[in-house]
């Protein structure tokens, strides 16, 4: 099982880097609409964190997701999920 914490982390690493913010500013309740991503930045992010986490991510699954506690939960049930078929 993927584990939510070090996901969570690597989702805000992967924002930190990639758009310039503190990321001491960011949690599990920050949105994504506070972050003001827009959709190119989003994709641009989720292939960073797919780098991070060593998974593919099904970008339509992640989409309308509002915090990036919600995001970090999408990624790990599909990490999860590929785990399972791959065993």
């Amino acid at each position: 099982m993927a584990d939510f914490d070090k996901i969570l982390g690597d989702i805000i690493s992967a924002i930190a880097e990639e758009m310039k913010i503190d990321s001491s500013t960011m949690s599990a309740e920050t949105t994504l609409e506070s972050l003001d991503i827009s959709s190119i930045e989003f994709l641009d992010l989720m292939f960073a964190v797919e780098e991070k986490v060593g998974g593919s991510l099904d970008i339509e699954m992640v989409e309308g997701m509002e915090t990036l506690g919600d995001l970090a939960k999408a990624v790990q049930e599909q990490l999860d999920g590929q785990a399972e078929q791959s065993a």
